[in-house]
């Protein structure tokens, strides 16, 4: 269903994407809502979309291409991951701002690198 391989400025794997993010969430119990508010600034609805019917890359807008950039630079790093748990076991009262901050900077060095 999906397109090309990595994280590359032409192409993206979306069901591949989609499935490593649904594996990610399931072992790690982390809920939708949260990933899709900290991670994606999305609803539950629209990530539980993409998550579950992934177009391909060809069909998708930029903003949905942005949205699996996104998903996929998340689920290159362990920390994202920690970082979210932490947050979760916290009463879900994370500092989005901290958090975005920090995800921006790694998702901004994955696709410097990818587009290099």
């Amino acid at each position: 269903m999906g397109g090309g391989g990595g994280l590359q400025s032409s192409s993206l794997d979306t069901a591949g994407v989609a499935q490593r993010i649904r594996e990610i969430l399931s072992s790690h119990n982390i809920g939708q809502r949260l990933f899709a508010r900290h991670v994606l600034g999305l609803s539950q609805g629209t990530v539980s979309e993409l998550l579950s019917k992934p177009k391909h890359w060809d069909k998708l807008t930029e903003k949905g291409r942005e949205s699996y950039r996104r998903m996929h630079a998340w689920a290159c790093d362990d920390a994202n991951v920690i970082t979210l748990k932490a947050d979760k076991k916290n009463g879900d009262a994370v500092d989005d701002r901290v958090f975005t901050r920090s995800f921006n900077r790694i998702f901004r060095n994955v696709c410097s690198f990818a587009r290099a």
